[in-house]
């Protein structure tokens, strides 16, 4: 089936642009939002939007991020070096060399030469005009005076305002490919309004992933379960056992098992690049929790049941609580009791509000909670479930319901069969 939303395969990384359009219903299964696109010809998105380097920057903040990890306890010095000189040499050779095209890039530019030095307490580059440079280089700061006697140049006025473009991070697919996310969003990770990079190979266990349903069904993001494997999407024909492939609603967390024989293709997310403008609105994603291959010593385990605290924590997964760890702190994922015995206990985040300059009251809250401008009406109107918060508590009384602090999770691949040919 030839991929619809991509017309003569034009890759990311050659300035595809891409378009939304609008689809009269959800999904029938009900999980997924759709992402929408019409062929290259037709309007697309926001040109002020979509600047290549913020893609870019987002790459530097993702390897910035596995560079900070590596200096978590435990973690060898090959492993260590490896992702310092990875992030090294994606600043030097692909961030430092694009050039910012709107405003937006400008800023972002600018606010990840800051957080660079905030995280390795060193400057981005040696030259210490480099980001000055190329953000003086931005055409938002240029002026093109016309040729006496040639065509005036085109104003910012005569840009057809919903054109826009996105570029891949390097090293990507070369039939990589860009969506839109639609006006319901995907979840916290992709609200709407934000353009993802897709790969046209299969996804590895928590991806997100673009699934395309028989016959000819529209994309719609899921997340992707512990439990999948690249071979259950071609299982054998005359098979009598077929392979369930675990999917999650991105938006609801809510967790179901598709028929292998219904999905035309399952594409990797490898990127999703967010307007400044939105990640304003409506906030920023989670960070993810450390998987582990065995529970470190001091942690008990916990089997995540439900979608309370969705994506961090999926249903299935087995929670790592560290009962040493037990100070309580604004933000933080804790085991908490419900009951002096501690046989009713669940996994809530902590959060605290000042009511005034001599008192704070305290909550627990779920992760999964809408987030944004119409948000809640939609989790309501697609009969989602609303979690809710426990409180006010005082200090004293939140911190002596505390279990130990939630730390990561334990790998668990599940084992899904495949069957055989009768």
């Amino acid at each position: 089936m030839e991929q619809r939303l991509c017309v003569d395969r034009t890759p990311v990384s050659e300035a595809q642009a891409f378009t939304t359009d609008a689809l009269d219903e959800r999904d029938l299964d009900a999980a997924a939002t759709k992402l929408l696109t019409t062929e290259l010809t037709e309007k697309a998105a926001p040109a002020d939007s979509v600047d290549p380097i913020i893609a870019v920057i987002e790459e530097g903040r993702r390897l910035l991020s596995l560079a900070d990890a590596a200096f978590a306890p435990g973690v060898d010095e090959d492993t260590r070096m490896n992702a310092l000189r990875r992030l090294a040499d994606y600043c030097r050779g692909v961030l430092l060399e694009t050039v910012p095209q709107t405003a937006a890039g400008c800023r972002e530019l600018a606010r990840f030469a800051v957080e660079y030095h905030e995280h390795q307490e060193v400057p981005i580059s040696d030259d210490e005009h480099v980001v000055a440079s190329l953000i003086a280089q931005s055409p938002l700061l240029s002026h093109v005076e016309p040729p006496a006697d040639g065509p005036e140049p085109v104003s910012p006025e005569d840009v057809d305002p919903e054109m826009g473009r996105v570029q891949c991070a390097e090293g990507s697919h070369p039939d990589a490919y860009g969506l839109l996310v639609g006006d319901a969003g995907a979840g916290v990770h992709m609200p709407p309004g934000s353009a993802i990079v897709v790969e046209p190979i299969s996804p590895a266990p928590r991806d997100f992933a673009v699934a395309y349903f028989k016959p000819g069904g529209n994309p719609s993001v899921w997340h992707i379960g512990n439990s999948f494997n690249p071979v259950f999407l071609d299982p054998h024909p005359d098979s009598e056992l077929i392979p369930q492939i675990e999917l999650f609603d991105p938006v609801t967390g809510r967790r179901g098992f598709k028929d292998a024989r219904q999905i035309e293709k399952l594409h990797r997310i490898q990127g999703i690049y967010t307007p400044t403008e939105v990640r304003d609105a409506f906030g920023y994603a989670p960070g993810d929790l450390r998987l582990y291959d065995e529970a470190p010593e001091g942690c008990i385990e916990y089997v995540v049941g439900d979608a309370f605290n969705y994506p961090v924590l999926r249903a299935g997964d087995i929670a790592l609580v560290d009962i040493n760890k037990t100070a309580l702190e604004r933000g933080i994922l804790f085991l908490i009791k419900h009951d002096p015995s501690g046989e009713r206990c669940s996994i809530m985040q902590t959060n605290s509000c000042r009511i005034d300059t001599a008192s704070t009251t305290w909550s627990a809250d779920p992760i999964n909670r809408p987030q944004g401008p119409g948000m809640l009406e939609r989790r309501q109107k697609a009969g989602g479930i609303i979690y809710a918060s426990e409180g006010p508590f005082s200090e004293k009384q939140l911190q002596s319901m505390i279990i130990g602090r939630v730390i990561g999770i334990r790998r668990d691949v599940g084992r899904v069969a495949i069957g055989g040919g009768a």
